[in-house]
């Protein structure tokens, strides 16, 4: 009775039952296939993640097949792809970036290469300036740092340039250490007056007139100069008239400066 029952029903609701049970005019569905790691199965993912892409950044675009939920997790979603793009971007971009190129050792060798980068004169000067004295570089850049300036503008640079300029002058206008006597085998001291030549203290020397000129031979120092000889900078120049004292004193005062540097007594003015 029930097997009857059921088959009634059926066909009240519109079909012949046949013998098997099914219902004619109604379609049979097909047993459900699942494909797992599989090239259908990668083609279907692929599509649903493009099409759940498009959707996330074109949400009107796609009203009518995917319902995009406006909430926080749709949101960070979309902040991540964003992410991922500018990574790769800057990424890119580092990868065509030129390799940072050392600078030249010498002034001089410096020089050339800022006039061929089109720097001016004056600031390619300055600059061996700052690489000469660190020190003193250090010190402006402190200064300046105190003033809250923003390092990208060119009135940051300014006043750098100013701040070492003073420190610079101050520095000059130091009288010269004098070196503690000189203990001896015998027991006893000597003063720097009583050493030879080749032991006095180096900046007793004095500098032949300051010039700007390049020599074309010859031997040179690590500053690109002739032994003896200093070459003044326009920005050298004018503080040397602004401190009332003659190029030749600056340039004497500059000499001494370099000498201590080379046999480790400079530190920049600090004691």
């Amino acid at each position: 009775m029930p097997r009857l029952r059921s088959r009634y029903k059926k066909f009240r609701d519109g079909g012949v039952v046949r013998s098997d049970g099914s219902v004619a005019g109604t379609i049979t569905p097909e047993p459900l296939e699942v494909q797992v790691d599989t090239a259908l199965a990668d083609i279907a993912a692929d599509k649903a993640t493009e099409h759940l892409l498009n959707a996330v950044e074109s949400p009107q675009q796609h009203t009518t097949s995917i319902d995009v939920p406006t909430d926080e997790a749709s949101s960070a979603f979309l902040k991540q792809i964003e992410d991922l793009r500018n990574a790769e971007q800057i990424q890119r971009q580092r990868q065509a970036a030129p390799a940072p190129t050392a600078l030249p050792g010498t002034p001089e060798e410096r020089l050339q290469l800022w006039r061929r980068q089109g720097v001016s004169e004056d600031d390619a000067e300055h600059l061996n300036e700052l690489i000469e004295f660190p020190a003193i570089t250090a010190e402006a850049v402190r200064d300046v740092e105190r003033q809250g300036l923003n390092p990208n503008t060119r009135e940051y640079h300014q006043a750098v340039r100013a701040s070492f300029e003073n420190h610079l002058l101050d520095r000059l206008h130091k009288p010269p250490e004098r070196k503690a006597p000189k203990q001896v085998d015998r027991g006893g001291y000597v003063e720097p007056e009583q050493l030879g030549p080749a032991e006095r203290n180096r900046s007793s020397l004095v500098s032949a007139p300051p010039s700007r000129d390049t020599f074309a031979n010859g031997s040179y120092n690590s500053y690109g100069d002739r032994p003896g000889t200093v070459r003044l900078s326009k920005a050298q120049l004018e503080a040397a008239a602004f401190s009332g004292i003659t190029p030749r004193e600056y340039a004497e005062q500059l000499l001494r400066l370099r000498e201590e540097k080379e046999n480790g007594n400079y530190h920049g003015g600090q004691p």
